[in-house]
């Protein structure tokens, strides 16, 4: 999934700093209103507004059994 750019995302916290309604900044940005609400949550929470950091693929299956196979081929 690409996420929002960080430019999308401080024009958005701008705009809901001045007190301006979620609803008036999803008809100016033409965004999800729980996007906005997700937004302004994870930098109360957080401090940062920026996209959550995505895992750099998976684990392999192998190694969580890699002494075992080492073992058999020996």
């Amino acid at each position: 999934m690409i996420s929002y750019s960080m430019d999308l995302r401080k024009r958005v916290i701008d705009a809901c700093d001045p007190a301006i309604g979620t609803n008036e900044v999803v008809e100016t940005f033409s965004i999800s209103p729980a996007w906005v609400r997700r937004l302004k949550q994870r930098r109360r929470e957080t401090g940062h507004f920026g996209p959550k950091e995505q895992p750099c693929g998976s684990i392999p299956i192998l190694s969580n059994h890699a002494d075992k196979i080492a073992k058999i081929i020996a």
